[in-house]
């Protein structure tokens, strides 16, 4: 296979290989370059994820803030001397008579007034030792007798301690509050309980300015369901199930949403922070967009002038491979025409230019030597010539000579006629001259030689 591979890499034409080499660089680099941006996004992500944990912390702590003024009013409220006289006294009375009910509606004033003093508290319900309810402030509704007995056995069993039981779907106010026990003679009598009910979710609402996000959704959920916000069913199915501390990208509605969540230890309830991730950083996913479009026209673009630059690189050593081409034939004329006249001074120009000038010298080198070939051959010719003609002319006149001897003057006659036009043919100094006169010259000598050898027979 790399066998295979580096054999086509060898047959590529240097333009496709620079152009390959290139290509291979620049997807390296952008690769890299987007790697590294989405390195940078996800770190980035985790610095979003830190300050939004840490704006959820402060926000939480300012839940729990509010809830241990809750226990503090509770506590208070059980151990103030005032009413815990009172509780005493409401104690020695009959439930019956009317010095107890007077007692009680000096009491319910007191509780008044502490509950208009405190902004989440709602309502305060005490139950004295013979189960009946004193109800002070709004109307938050009513709770199934179970839950109502459940949370008083846990304030019994907690001997004074505060109990606090979340919101939930059925009750949306918190339930908190505590035994009043009896301290002014530390005999810790039992004098009643206190059942505080808190508007936990008006509470939440007015302390969301600690968020400072726009568009913000805030769950909080309880082990007994939804606290925050009371009209909800709850979280999204994807986060309903989050606990502890985390954070993720979920698409709700067609849109990205950041969701990072905090469970309190102290409460167990888990607060989730929700947020539209496209809408706030819509302009990090727009330019993250914008350098991808960039990048992939930088690509294009530096393809294209890359191939420009790789054909005038390569072009010039197309041409020369050309003219060699020609060079074979042996038409050096047709391989000068196919160089340009005028070629730069690189490497390949020069390259260019020496070889015209070799075969510009190839071609006069040949010509020279054709001349010398030629007037070689002339003059063998004349020295060929000059042998013969002295022994032809010597013949000629013996021949002429027994002729006149043997009274053949016509035939005498004849050969010297013709000996004469052949001197003079063989005198003239034209160089060259017509076939017709070449075919009457020889016809002359055939003519001539014939007679002499007619006459030698």
């Amino acid at each position: 296979m790399l066998r295979r591979a580096t054999a086509k890499w060898a047959d590529l034409r240097l333009a496709s290989k620079m152009l390959l080499v290139y290509l291979v660089l620049l997807s390296a680099v952008c690769c890299v370059t987007v790697v590294a941006m989405q390195i940078n996004l996800n770190v980035y992500d985790e610095k979003l994820y830190e300050k939004s944990l840490q704006k959820l912390d402060f926000f939480v702590q300012q839940v729990n803030g509010s809830l241990s003024e809750v226990e503090a009013f509770s506590y208070n409220l059980a151990m103030s001397v005032e009413i815990q006289q009172q509780l005493s006294t409401m104690k020695s009375l009959s439930h019956l008579q009317g010095e107890y009910q007077y007692q009680q509606y000096q009491l319910r004033s007191r509780l008044a007034s502490e509950v208009y003093s405190h902004p989440i508290v709602k309502s305060i319900t005490y139950t004295d030792q013979y189960k009946s309810e004193l109800i002070v402030g709004q109307y938050t509704g009513t709770v199934s007798s179970q839950v109502y007995e459940d949370l008083l056995n846990s304030m019994h069993e907690a001997r004074g301690g505060y109990v606090a039981l979340a919101p939930s779907v059925e009750y949306p106010y918190l339930l908190s509050g505590r035994d009043i026990l009896k301290h002014t003679d530390y005999s810790l009598d039992y004098l009643g309980t206190y059942i505080i009910a808190c508007d936990v979710s008006g509470m939440i609402e007015k302390q969301m300015g600690a968020l400072s996000a726009t568009n913000t959704s805030l769950f909080v959920c309880g082990p007994q369901g939804m606290i925050f916000p009371s009209d909800s069913q709850g979280p999204p199915t994807e986060l309903s199930s989050k606990a502890g501390q985390g954070y993720d990208i979920i698409r709700l509605d067609g849109q990205l949403h950041f969701a990072c969540w905090l469970t309190d230890k102290e409460t167990g309830w888990t607060y989730l922070n929700l947020f539209p991730y496209s809408e706030i950083y819509g302009q990090i996913t727009q330019m993250r967009y914008t350098l991808f479009g960039v990048f992939a026209a930088m690509f294009i673009l530096s393809a294209l002038i890359m191939r420009r630059l790789a054909r005038a690189v390569t072009q010039p050593l197309q041409t020369l491979t050309r003219s060699m081409q020609v060079v074979e034939t042996g038409d050096f004329k047709a391989a000068q025409g196919v160089l340009p006249l005028q070629t730069s001074q690189d490497e390949t120009g020069q390259l260019t230019q020496e070889f015209r000038i070799m075969l510009e010298k190839i071609d006069h080198l040949i010509y020279e030597n054709y001349e010398k070939q030629l007037l070689l051959q002339e003059m063998r010719y004349q020295m060929l010539q000059a042998q013969i003609n002295p022994h032809f002319l010597n013949n000629t006149l013996n021949t002429v000579a027994w002729m006149v001897k043997a009274k053949r003057n016509e035939d005498a006659n004849q050969v010297i006629m013709e000996l004469g036009r052949l001197l003079r043919a063989a005198l003239s100094k034209d160089a060259y001259t017509p076939v017709a006169e070449d075919v009457r010259h020889a016809q002359d000598y055939i003519k001539a030689d014939g007679k002499m050898s007619v006459f030698f027979k």
